[in-house]
């Protein structure tokens, strides 16, 4: 079984990998950053000019010129590394973040094999069909949620208040792209979409652009969500150009409250009790 050790820093999800007997940090991502890069998101920003030939795929990042990453490929079943080339210069990121930077583990590596995840733990692991199995026996402390897949954009549905409710995956890649030091250089013409942008448990703010939601409702005995709608300047431009009700991004501070079960192949998300995984955990 692979195995990761998950390290916070600086509020990042990184997970740290040994390639030729150096540390390099990766980003986790469960799909947000590539949904918003490959979708028409930035459709109407000048912004997408630079990233629109973004990729994210297996332990890859390939960005353009202009944003620095340092491109990392998984082969022979995740455990032999290629340094498959440099983009630009990768010591600016690597001040930035104070870690050697590898870049993001994207969408299409997270979609391979079912996947849990705990930050609580600090761990990460894939699973092979007999310990998932052995997990998704105990439905009394599981919580599914289903997820769906539209104009290339990933996320989840939940029902509030009799409302169903989309949000995007994310476990924190799209939170430091968007809001922090990625596109300092474009921030004059990037700064309208994600201006104070703030992902929190189930909460999206994209400025004038979206819908923050930060009301407390309970949907389950287990899950509460916060919630609240604002009438937004530009929400029917954003309604349009994502083609589904999309309600905010499923973020990083939640995902640090819950240890997760991603199954990608089955298009399912199951919530993971702790006293449960104190028995599972036996099996690995």
């Amino acid at each position: 079984m692979d195995f990761f050790k998950i390290k916070i820093k600086r509020r990042l999800p990184l997970i740290k990998i040994d390639i030729f007997g150096i540390k390099y940090y990766f980003l986790l991502d469960t799909g947000a950053t590539y949904s918003m890069l490959n979708s028409n998101y930035f459709n109407d920003n000048e912004v997408v000019n630079k990233i629109y030939d973004s990729k994210i795929y297996g332990l890859t990042s390939k960005f353009s010129e202009t944003i620095v990453f340092k491109q990392i490929s998984f082969i022979n079943n995740y455990n032999e590394y290629k340094l498959t080339g440099i983009v630009n210069d990768l010591n600016y990121i690597e001040r930035l973040l104070n870690v050697r930077f590898g870049g993001i583990i994207g969408n299409n590596f997270f979609g391979k094999k079912s996947l849990f995840l705990s930050y609580k733990r600090k761990k990460m692991y894939f699973l092979d069909s007999k310990n998932k199995k052995n997990i998704l026996n105990k439905k009394k402390k599981i919580e599914l949620v289903d997820y769906n897949i539209t104009n290339n954009i990933k996320y989840i549905s939940v029902e509030v208040l009799n409302n169903k409710c989309n949000f995007i995956l994310d476990t924190g890649a799209s939170l430091n792209i968007l809001s922090n030091r990625f596109f300092d250089n474009y921030r004059k013409n990037f700064i309208r979409l994600v201006k104070n942008i703030e992902i929190t448990g189930f909460n999206g703010n994209y400025s004038n652009a979206s819908i923050y939601i930060s009301k407390k409702v309970r949907v389950s005995d287990k899950i509460v969500l916060k919630y609240k709608l604002f009438s937004v300047v530009e929400m029917e431009d954003v309604l349009e150009f994502l083609e589904s009700d999309i309600r905010g991004i499923l973020g990083y501070s939640f995902f640090k409250k819950y240890e997760l079960l991603f199954d990608y192949k089955n298009k399912k998300l199951f919530i993971m009790r702790g006293l449960i995984w104190k028995k599972v955990m036996s099996n690995f």
